[in-house]
């Protein structure tokens, strides 16, 4: 076998994007607040670059009181940390704080304690588990009552043991053995397996689902910054849209006069460049945005002028109507929201998915719950049931459809829903 050795050319095309388009990229992606960051990183290494409101054309400029009080909003709600921070330094029993604010701090968005004492142990080990343990059920005497729990069934018992209520014991019971039967509405097995009538159990479980399986998620998690990109008014029967924020308060100074120094006037000549681009990539990601929103408005007009359903969107479809690509759209969207009567709405908000020609998930999921509470709770609607009501009504959807969107709803089978 005879081996040779050649040399093969092959040519190939490779798009790169510049730093220009690559900036411009980055800077639709950001929302306000990444771009007020981006902005005073820029304002510290370029000297050409000012910055005053005064400069500001936007919707900022119209009413600038109003909108320091928007931009600056941070809600003032209580973490679930703060709640029980202020619990462990007035508890009358003495905790070892360094523990109890470890447990607090290891409490999931629901207020779960997602770690076993052995786990806390060995990261702090000065503790002995006993200490562990009667720290964590001290904690759990906490408001929000349900606090520190380990899974849903001791969520609902710790609840359950400070209501000295009617049935309260019977419910217990239910939780502690019965919750696979609950959940399958198995109520009249219940009954006979505690021997007690059938009216008990339903009011028993009436009160369990009085209960709060996450506690701890009516807390704020996070102070949030509100900092919507346009303001959308109607007015006569209009829709005007305006960007909150044109130029960000922008403005390239002239350069000074260098004289015969080259290498100062390259310099100031390269920060002019930068600063010219920056403003560039600024306007180029409101124009793309604002183009967007007023597409946005044409097709949802019926949501603005007389609080209607959404309609179908998706971002192919604007993408075609601007003639952009799909994933610029999708950047431009990322992120960014409107103030429409005193309200901050996401945009992705207005692209509810298209299920049919003239119906849309939005008014779906409506129709559903609709037909769902005024059903009769003896006989619940089967899905098949649903899908031919709906049918009725002009909305063409697929029963396994009214399945999935049931489930979106956490609204359990009809066979579940049934009531004896």
């Amino acid at each position: 076998m005879k081996l040779e050795t050649r040399v093969l050319q092959n040519l190939t095309q490779q798009q790169k994007l510049s730093q220009r388009q690559q900036q411009d990229l980055k800077i639709l992606e950001m929302n306000n607040q990444d771009l007020e960051s981006w902005i005073e990183e820029e304002l510290e290494k370029n000297p050409l670059l000012e910055f005053d409101e005064a400069y500001e054309t936007g919707a900022a400029s119209c009413s600038q009181g109003d909108f320091d009080l928007l931009l600056n909003f941070v809600t003032n709600e209580q973490t679930l940390t703060d709640v029980l921070q202020e619990q462990i330094d007035t508890c009358l029993h003495l905790l070892p704080k360094e523990l109890a604010e470890f447990i607090i701090n290891s409490l999931d968005g629901n207020g779960y304690l997602p770690l076993t004492d052995e786990e806390i142990h060995k990261l702090m080990p000065r503790y002995n588990l006993d200490e562990i343990e009667d720290t964590i059920n001290e904690i759990q005497t906490f408001e929000p009552a349900g606090i520190c729990a380990r899974n849903l069934q001791e969520c609902l018992l710790i609840q359950l043991c400070f209501e000295d209520i009617p049935y309260s014991q019977i419910a217990i019971m239910i939780v502690n053995f019965y919750l696979k039967e609950v959940s399958e509405n198995k109520l009249p097995q219940i009954a006979e397996a505690l021997q007690i009538p059938l009216a008990d159990v339903q009011h028993a479980i009436t009160l369990i689902r009085s209960l709060d399986p996450k506690p701890g998620s009516r807390y704020a998690h996070t102070s949030a910054y509100v900092n919507p990109d346009m303001q959308v008014d109607v007015e006569d029967g209009e829709i005007h849209i305006q960007m909150f924020r044109k130029n960000y308060g922008l403005r390239i100074q002239t350069p000074v006069d260098t004289g015969t120094d080259a290498e100062a006037a390259r310099y100031l000549n390269q920060q002019k460049k930068q600063a010219e681009s920056l403003l560039g990539s600024i306007e180029k990601r409101n124009s793309t945005i604002a183009r967007i929103m007023e597409v946005i408005a044409i097709v949802q007009q019926d949501f603005f002028l007389h609080h209607g359903q959404l309609k179908p969107l998706n971002m192919k479809d604007i993408a075609a109507r601007l003639t952009l690509h799909e994933s610029t759209i999708s950047r431009a969207v990322s992120g960014k929201s409107i103030l429409f009567e005193q309200q901050i709405i996401p945009l992705k908000f207005f692209f509810p998915s298209r299920v049919s020609e003239d119906a849309s998930a939005n008014e779906i999921h409506l129709r559903l719950r609709t037909l769902i509470d005024q059903e009769d709770k003896k006989k619940p609607y089967s899905d098949q049931k649903l899908c031919d009501l709906l049918k009725e009504d002009g909305l063409d959807v697929s029963r396994r459809t009214i399945a999935k969107y049931r489930d979106q709803l956490k609204i359990p089978a009809a066979s579940k829903r049934k009531q004896f």
